[in-house]
């Protein structure tokens, strides 16, 4: 299984080929710009054409996947305009062990051709240590993907995927304890053709410190600094005319960013309250936007409220503020209401306000491609967009048999950012004052 096919069991959740490669996903009518996808709560930094790819993400240390369908800006700050997808890694280590596996596939016609060079093969290996009050976990995949032309219509010939999780937790006391993470992830594509000759690399990192307070009467206090960091090159080796054995790199592309999260959560019986802050600093380079190195900074304030009645009834109220750089405050209310009965049935509906500061690239991009008789031109003047969204749903689980679930929704777009063709061969980015999902 991958992240992909997980997600697509759920209703209202689908993913359609992407031009750029890979799969683009789509909840509620909205692509993938306007799906916060999360790791463990934190948001992935790196995007390609301002998507997260599905397929830069391991499924072999998934514990379970959270999804928040309609505008969930209220909790999650920007992107959060269709949904929230928060994919949490399995860290709870009870035993000492060391787990190892091997996995190859291919299609039937390659298996009968005996060509077994091409397929895909992983390799997995999990090492957990418990010796209190000390914790360690290591996750490392390598997948490589061998196969004559994967796309149709690019020249990739093959793949290589590598990454390595790493936890290690400290319980000072009962009432402290500290958390290190890091996610390390590594990407090449090579392909071949009578043309050319074309490798891609992507590396990102995340680091992250975090450490929890658990004061009385059940507040715990939670803070945590962490640093991502991207980076993407693309080259290419001319095989044929007066260009041959040139080699040219494009796509370069620099990302960091570091945050600071201070929040408190006080739990009373089935109820949560959850307040905090939020501020980070960002920075983007590539050889693709006509500024050499661009900053953003963000600072946000939260507080949800998740109230249990009667057992049966579930009520959440939110609401966020975020500062981004100069563009004006954002307010981001949503309320959720859910109804359980009979344990297999579950009726929800919920109201929320979205929203998505422009991109680097979108606001910047000075990309020219008049080989293939194309401009693409940022837009400085963009508007950060905005959703406002209902959603209503029933669902029936039988968990031997099958579930059933209908979603109807409704969207209203603010400044929605587009692309558009403003002659002379140039595309750009403008809003559009309103549009409509549902």
């Amino acid at each position: 299984n991958n992240v992909k096919e997980l997600l697509l069991t759920r209703s209202g959740i689908n993913t359609n080929p992407s031009v750029y490669g890979g799969y683009e996903l789509n909840i509620l009518g909205m692509d993938s710009r306007n799906i916060l996808i999360l790791i463990d709560g934190q948001p992935i930094t790196g995007k390609f054409y301002d998507r997260v790819s599905l397929d830069h993400i391991s499924t072999s240390n998934i514990d379970q996947i959270e999804i928040t369908k309609g505008p969930s800006s209220s909790l999650y700050g920007s992107e959060a305009m269709a949904g929230v997808i928060n994919i949490i890694t399995n860290t709870n280590v009870n035993n000492n062990a060391i787990h190892c596996s091997i996995n190859y596939s291919a299609p039937e016609k390659i298996i009968k051709s005996n060509n077994l060079e091409n397929g895909t093969l992983k390799y997995n290996v999990s090492i957990q240590k418990k010796l209190s009050p000390f914790l360690l976990l290591i996750n490392t995949n390598l997948e490589q993907i061998s196969d004559d032309k994967l796309i149709k219509e690019s020249d990739i010939d093959d793949i290589t995927k590598y990454s390595l999780n790493t936890v290690f937790q400290w319980e000072l006391n009962q009432i402290n304890t500290i958390k290190i993470r890091n996610r390390f992830y590594q990407h090449f594509e090579d392909g071949e053709s009578p043309l050319i000759n074309t490798l891609t690399t992507i590396k990102r990192n995340n680091v992250s410190i975090d450490h929890s307070l658990d004061i009385k009467d059940n507040w715990i206090l939670n803070h945590m600094f962490q640093r991502q960091t991207y980076n993407r090159n693309y080259t290419e080796t001319w095989n044929i005319g007066p260009e041959v054995g040139t080699i040219e790199t494009d796509d370069l592309a620099t990302e960091y960013l570091d945050e600071y999260e201070f929040t408190l959560n006080k739990k009373i019986n089935l109820n949560n309250i959850n307040l905090g802050m939020e501020t980070s600093n960002g920075s983007y380079k590539s050889n693709r936007i006509g500024i050499n190195k661009q900053y953003i900074n963000s600072h946000s304030i939260f507080a949800q409220y998740d109230a249990h009645i009667l057992n049966d009834y579930n009520v959440i109220m939110g609401l966020r503020i975020d500062k981004y750089s100069d563009y004006q405050h954002v307010y981001s209310p949503r309320i959720g209401f859910m109804y359980s009965h009979d344990k297999y049935w579950k009726f929800r509906t919920s109201w929320g306000k979205g929203f998505r500061t422009p991109s680097f690239m979108e606001r910047l991009i000075d990309y020219d491609h008049s080989a293939f008789g194309y401009k693409v031109i940022g837009n400085n003047d963009l508007k950060a967009e905005k959703s406002n969204g209902v959603t209503a749903g029933v669902e029936y689980y039988n968990p031997r048999v099958y579930q059933v679930s209908l979603m109807v929704y409704y969207t209203k777009f603010f400044n929605h950012i587009a692309e558009y063709y403003r002659g002379n061969q140039e595309y750009s980015y403008y809003n559009i004052h309103n549009t409509y999902r549902g």
